[in-house]
């Protein structure tokens, strides 16, 4: 089950109107595509950007590392804050301010003489995140069907025929389900099977050592041995997102 989203707000700042057209036709064409609905604003330069940009909850920036005055980068800097490297892209003409622009985090970057492609990929590769970060988990509680956030879910502890689902704000419940059937459920979402009692969301993971994971809070989880390898890539991939 997913929300959705009225509108996703897109900024394109580039001081080439050349590559404002096309990136937001890029976008459009994709978009429709999806049958999503955007509001796309555009940017001047790094100094308009500045002056006009409000952060929206459900929104993408694409911005031009190469521009004069303000790049880019500058703009990265300036909102660290807020930016989330899962929803920028940066446009660049040249592979080594591409390289240069690593420093500031695993954005994605796209060559402007790849746009037809590679903002294609970019930009689904935004939705595919947005799609996990709305998605739902309808669960029976008490006899009671209730709705719960995936990306709250901390990991999920199966009991004799009851699996435990730990959220992020400390909160447990309790659902008379198999943990396979999570498993299926919610495969491809960030949750991952690394022991016969234990489904863990990677991203909440903060190391792995002594053939345990252990989460952001301190909780220790133990990973099956047939599984060690797997959950170590799976680990891996998640610190790259």
């Amino acid at each position: 089950m997913n929300k959705q989203n009225k509108n996703i707000c897109i900024h394109v700042c580039d001081d080439n109107p050349v590559a404002i057209e096309k990136a937001i036709k890029i976008t459009k064409d994709l978009l429709n595509e999806e049958g999503l609905a955007a509001e796309i604003i555009t940017y001047e330069d790094g100094n308009q950007f500045t002056e006009r940009y409000k952060e929206r909850k459900d929104e993408l920036l694409i911005l031009d590392i190469d521009m004069p005055g303000k790049s880019g980068l500058d703009i990265l800097k300036e909102f660290e804050i807020h930016c989330k490297n899962n929803r920028v892209i940066l446009l660049t003409a040249y592979d080594n301010l591409a390289l240069q622009s690593l420093m500031y985090g695993p954005f994605q970057i796209v060559r402007k003489d790849l746009m037809e492609i590679d903002l294609e990929k970019a930009i689904r590769r935004f939705l595919r995140i947005r799609n996990e970060q709305n998605a739902q988990l309808e669960i029976k509680e008490d006899g009671m069907q209730r709705v719960v956030d995936i990306k709250d879910i901390f990991y999920i502890e199966k009991r004799r025929n009851y699996s435990y689902i730990y959220l992020k704000d400390r909160r447990c419940v309790k659902v008379r389900k198999n943990l396979r059937d999570y498993e299926f459920e919610l495969a491809g979402k960030g949750l991952v099977r690394v022991h016969a009692g234990y489904m863990v969301a990677m991203k909440y993971c903060a190391k792995i050592e002594k053939g345990q994971i252990v989460m952001e809070d301190g909780t220790e989880i133990p990973i099956s041995r047939d599984r060690k390898n797997m959950v170590k890539e799976q680990f891996m991939i998640s610190r790259r997102k």
